[in-house]
């Protein structure tokens, strides 16, 4: 009880006092501290315990593989199977997920998908929908697909991951295909086939699939509105770009640091080049992302002179705050010297007028 209202204190000083603990009285202070993030002292009680059992390992496994250790969840997962104590379906979707993680290649499918079945552990939803997803990730989409079609059980998060897996392999076709086929379509199934034909280039099918969408009744997500207006600033659409701009606003996602950066990209990328810079001034100027939009974006349009002092300025700022300056890797050769030389030029030009 003390454990999971966050008292965590009380349930430690009860634990200790306790005269006779089973493991359950275990798993329920390891559990405790997994639940608040306290990995560490949850460690220290799951190394204590005298006997150890399924639910044991996947508590910390699950905590592990939650805060992102996803090397040291597979490790205990490991160190689990040499203790002799077998997986159940909790156990197994978590580690399937933990290692589809970190093996890009995919060289532990076959190794998942044999234990699994060893285990008669693939029919429960969770276990095959990673399995999927783990084969998607190793671009192994024919196996994944076999496996969906053989599901017995399917969920909507199931069909999303095969959606998502076609559109990672630009198969947007197939991922059309199978998106006519969801019983229930949530907005991640309709924003996934949206991003399929932004990432190709089909723009016009993206807008139709969009406006499909509309009339069921759903509303698109921040996801949505960035691949959407990326699509109008890569084809030069200004007037359906700032048609999803106004949407933006009025769903209130213009304050989130990567719509706002995306918006700057767009104004840019149609020769709007005053707007991209207001965009820019409205948004979050410590976030890099915003200032890799505005620097590509007045750099393409060479029609920085009259703002070079200012980016040269709030530059130098951003070195002082010792802030990360990932966009320098988005720069050309002659950015600096190309700055340089228009805030020379806008200089001579200010003394000529005296």
């Amino acid at each position: 009880m003390y454990s999971k209202n966050g008292m965590l204190a009380c349930a430690k000083s009860i634990f200790d006092c306790s005269q006779k603990l089973d493991t359950a009285s275990w798993n329920i202070m390891v559990a405790g501290y997994v639940r608040y993030g306290r990995l560490r002292d949850a460690n220290e009680v799951f190394v204590k315990m005298p006997l150890r059992n399924c639910v044991s390992y996947t508590t910390m496994i699950m905590g592990l593989a939650q805060n992102e250790y996803y090397e040291d969840a597979i490790g205990l997962f490991r160190e689990m199977r040499f203790s002799g104590v077998i997986p159940g379906e909790v156990t197994m979707a978590t580690v399937i997920s933990a290692y589809a993680r970190v093996d890009g290649v995919g060289r532990s499918s076959k190794f998942l998908h044999g234990l699994v079945l060893k285990l008669g552990l693939h029919a429960p939803v969770i276990v095959a929908t990673n399995l999927v997803h783990l084969y998607c990730m190793s671009s192994c989409l024919d196996v994944a697909r076999i496996l969906f079609d053989e599901m017995v059980e399917r969920n909507v998060v199931s069909w999303n991951v095969m959606l998502n897996g076609y559109v990672k392999g630009k198969l947007v076709d197939s991922a059309r295909e199978l998106f006519e086929g969801i019983p229930g379509k949530d907005v991640v199934s309709w924003g996934t086939v949206i991003d399929g034909y932004v990432q190709v280039g089909r723009l016009r099918e993206a807008l139709a699939l969009y406006c499909e969408m509309r009339h069921t009744g759903l509303y698109p997500n921040d996801v949505m509105i960035v691949d959407i207006i990326s699509a109008c600033g890569q084809d030069a659409k200004f007037t359906e770009g700032q048609q999803f701009h106004a949407l933006a606003v009025k769903m209130g996602f213009n304050s989130y640091d990567f719509v706002q950066a995306t918006l700057v990209h767009f104004y840019a990328a149609c020769r709007e080049v005053e707007l991209a810079c207001l965009q820019f001034e409205e948004g979050n100027k410590d976030h890099v992302a915003c200032w890799n939009a505005l620097i590509a974006g007045l750099t393409r349009n060479r029609m920085m002179m009259y703002r070079s002092q200012e980016i040269l300025s709030n530059l130098n700022a951003v070195v002082q705050k010792k802030r990360p300056l990932i966009y320098v890797y988005n720069l050309p050769p002659d950015f600096h010297s190309l700055l340089l030389a228009f805030k020379n030029n806008a200089q001579e030009n200010q003394a000529s007028d005296f």
